[in-house]
């Protein structure tokens, strides 16, 4: 999709996704979009209506609550979901929601990290 046309492929994508309740993967497939694009568009885009079916209630609280992982309150703030079955998980900071991203979501992943660094932390204070 060009640059130039921005607005109309965001609400072509809100379009998919809204009305014809599309996943973010079958509107990447569709657009031939990055689902990390369709994915910025859904959650950040949604100035009327809170991403991801939430009610506005829930989604304003989750707002207030602040990243699920860190407790930081900032405009910075984005639902969290599981990309495969679109279920909201919680609301996180960016830099949270990145993290997770880069270490693909992966429970196991994450634990080695925690374990390497918790290992050179002790090896440093040895």
């Amino acid at each position: 999709m060009p640059n130039g046309k921005g607005a109309i492929v965001r609400e072509k994508i809100k379009q998919l996704y809204t009305v014809e309740r599309l996943s973010p993967q079958q509107i990447c497939a569709q657009l031939g979009l990055s689902l990390q694009h369709v994915c910025n568009v859904i959650t950040h885009k949604f100035e009327a209506v809170p991403p991801h079916g939430i009610t506005k209630q829930k989604y304003e609280q989750m707002l207030a609550n602040g990243c699920a992982i860190c407790g930081k309150i900032t405009t910075n703030l984005v639902v969290d979901h599981n990309h495969q079955t679109n279920q909201v998980r919680d609301i996180l900071c960016y830099s949270c929601n990145v993290a997770l991203g880069k270490f693909k979501e992966s429970p196991e992943l994450l634990t080695r990290a925690i374990r390497y660094l918790e290992w050179h932390l002790a090896s440093s204070n040895r």
